[in-house]
């Protein structure tokens, strides 16, 4: 099923949403604006974004905690550099 737009449900958000599943990725979300132009223009973004294998956004890796790390931390809380 493609991606498709629904219209705002009453009662409950003003915003299109954007739902279907595209390249094998399925698509809950809303466009985030009330403007039916807009949200197709979102859509669009959304699918380059899928194809492009920037969608779903992947979580950054956290930097390893290091000794020196972890000692620059202490020493700029105000610690003393005597134990480090």
């Amino acid at each position: 099923m493609p991606l498709k737009l629904h219209p705002p449900r009453a009662g409950k958000t003003p915003n299109w949403s954007i739902r279907g599943k595209y390249l094998g990725l399925s698509v809950d979300r809303s466009a985030g604006t009330p403007k039916k132009a807009v949200a197709e223009k979102q859509l669009k973004k959304l699918e380059l974004a899928i194809e492009r294998g920037e969608y779903p956004e992947k979580p950054q890796e956290r930097a390893a905690q290091t000794f020196l790390s972890a000692a620059v931390a202490y020493m700029k809380a105000g610690r003393s550099r005597r134990y480090v």
